[in-house]
């Protein structure tokens, strides 16, 4: 059994990538989520969403909509004008959604619970979510597997939490920045910068003149950070600065943040009042003001994946994915796409490596012998051809997953790069120490 520790898009690309590429194995998801919290998160492209299309989810209903469709963005970056760049779709150029991503996750979670194998009579599930906060995880088995204990809610008789104790080979951290399972681990997480987002839901007064048809998503580069606003199911509005930074302080208040917004920004001021909205507090966050806050910089884990262990290599395994094993600047607009193909990569290779410790070499002669049709080669082989693949098996690294801190270390050295070289475009404009950190 493989067990995830969160169900968002990571968490879920990872689980129905493995039961897909091998269906002979069981993934239990653990998530707490609640889909009625507001999520802040960037655009959903359109080549990002093939895996989790609007086809595939339009048939869950929600109060508020999912999707809202995106038709394009503009930036006031290096200079005080905006910048457009008009949704296309001649050549997908631009085209995305703006998510509730709090129910999109929830979307995601029930169609991976839908996967199922064998026949109609005798269907399984491949994955099974439980509602369960991660607790805990230890060796046992003399090292070859895991103990997670999890609390699980309202199982009891009185309806109360209840602590379960579940056994597997393999764990997952999907739990975002947080990453409680490698951190229990021993693994560190490195901040490039404490980037913190502040941000406010809007919506229209009732008796608003006219509809807002504006859906671009809006940046623009103010003195002390950045602001961001798209229309998802709310007017949501981003300020994007160091928490140490003096206007951190103010945009921690309602008052405070609406002073920075109208003092910082035209192009979004001018947005909110011409179409009349106002600063509203979100009902699903008891006891919590209007402005909310969450961590926004770069970060990754020290180490993401452990290596085969024990004496015969069948140790227990982890690994971690997503914003637990590096979370990107949101600047760069990527951390939904990266998350998304981590985990279909991760996922893969675990069922790979699960294939291998099962003792399933049919199945891996069978994938060598794509991988040469895919280069090119006769699928018809003879006994050469067979024992050159032999050879090549051979060759392989014995362990795939060591593929997957290479990627992650790659894929975060690319995504630095586009993250510092969009600062850098702001050049003198700005001289504070926000922008002088950064340049």
């Amino acid at each position: 059994i493989v067990i995830v520790v969160g169900g968002s898009v990571a968490g879920c690309s990872t689980a129905l990538s493995i039961v897909r590429r091998n269906p002979d194995a069981s993934v239990l998801v653990l998530d707490n989520a609640d889909a009625s919290l507001f999520k802040v998160q960037e655009l959903l492209l359109q080549d990002a969403s093939s895996s989790s299309s609007e086809n595939e989810t339009n048939h869950y209903h929600y109060s508020r909509p999912i999707f809202t469709r995106s038709s394009g963005n503009a930036c006031a970056w290096s200079s005080p004008s905006l910048q457009e760049n008009v949704a296309d779709p001649r050549d997908g150029s631009g085209i995305g959604w703006h998510l509730d991503w709090s129910k999109f996750d929830q979307v995601l979670r029930d169609f991976v619970q839908e996967q199922r194998r064998g026949s109609s009579k005798s269907e399984k599930k491949m994955v099974t979510l439980r509602k369960a906060s991660f607790q805990a995880i230890e060796r046992v088995d003399e090292g070859r597997s895991w103990a997670v204990v999890a609390q699980e809610d309202g199982h009891s008789d009185r309806g109360q939490p209840q602590e379960k104790l579940y056994i597997a080979k393999w764990v997952v951290d999907a739990s975002g920045r947080d990453a409680v399972v490698a951190h229990q681990l021993g693994a560190r997480t490195v901040k490039f910068d404490n980037l913190t987002a502040y941000y406010g839901l809007f919506t229209q007064i009732p008796d608003a003149l006219r509809a807002d048809p504006d859906h671009r998503s809006i940046i623009e580069a103010s003195e002390h950070g950045w602001w961001y606003t798209a229309q998802t199911p709310y007017n949501l509005v981003i300020y994007y600065t160091d928490e140490s930074d003096p206007s951190a302080r103010y945009a921690k208040t309602s008052s405070g943040f609406l002073k920075l917004l109208f003092r910082g920004t035209f192009h979004i001021a001018r947005l909110l009042t011409k179409f009349q909205y106002e600063l509203v507090t979100d009902s699903t966050k008891k006891n919590s003001g209007p402005i909310y806050q969450t961590p926004a910089g770069s970060a990754h884990l020290t180490s993401c994946c452990n290596s085969r262990n024990g004496s015969s290599g069948d140790g227990a395994r982890w690994c971690a994915i997503g914003d637990s094993a590096v979370a990107i600047d949101p600047l760069a607009s990527q951390g939904v796409v990266t998350s998304m193909k981590m985990g279909s990569f991760v996922g893969d290779v675990i069922a790979k490596e699960l294939l291998i410790q099962s003792e399933k070499p049919l199945l891996l002669e069978l994938e060598a012998e794509v991988e040469v049709e895919d280069e090119g080669e006769n699928v018809d082989m003879g006994a050469a051809e067979v024992e050159k693949v032999d050879m090549k098996m051979d060759v392989m690294p014995a362990d795939p997953t060591d593929k997957i801190s290479v990627v992650m270390a790659k894929m975060r050295y690319e995504r630095e790069k586009e993250r510092l070289e969009c600062y850098r475009q702001v050049g003198s404009r700005f001289q504070g120490e926000f922008w002088g950190k950064r340049r």
